[in-house]
């Protein structure tokens, strides 16, 4: 008798254990679904001019800016500019990358650093 209650308190044990995993994994699950969700509504409501889509890509290759579609799988673009033409604060920004929306701005900042 005494062994068939330790064995049904184990099994509640247990079983409670089990439940109590599920609903905190659900809870955690539920967590993330609504943190994702917040930041889709923040997405969805910017302003479209807050909005910006690239075209262009400016890196560096052996010492010199060459231009890339935003993908930077094609090459646009080949320079003979140096990347030692630019200040300090630009050569930074074209090491990660540096963003044009068009055509006019990228040959715009081209025009600027070229001899």
């Amino acid at each position: 008798m005494k062994r068939t209650k330790g064995i049904c308190i184990f099994l509640v044990l247990t079983l409670s254990a089990v439940i109590l995993v599920s609903l905190s994994t659900e809870l955690f699950q539920d967590k993330e679904k609504n943190e994702l969700s917040q930041s889709d509504v923040t997405k969805k409501t910017l302003p479209s001019s807050q909005i910006k889509e690239y075209q262009f890509v400016v890196v560096e290759e052996s010492g010199n800016l060459v231009v890339y579609y935003v993908n930077q799988k094609i090459k646009y673009l080949s320079t003979d500019i140096p990347i030692s033409n630019l200040p300090q604060e630009l050569q930074k920004k074209v090491k990660d990358g540096l963003n044009f929306e068009n055509e006019k701005s990228l040959y715009d900042f081209l025009e600027d650093y070229s001899s």
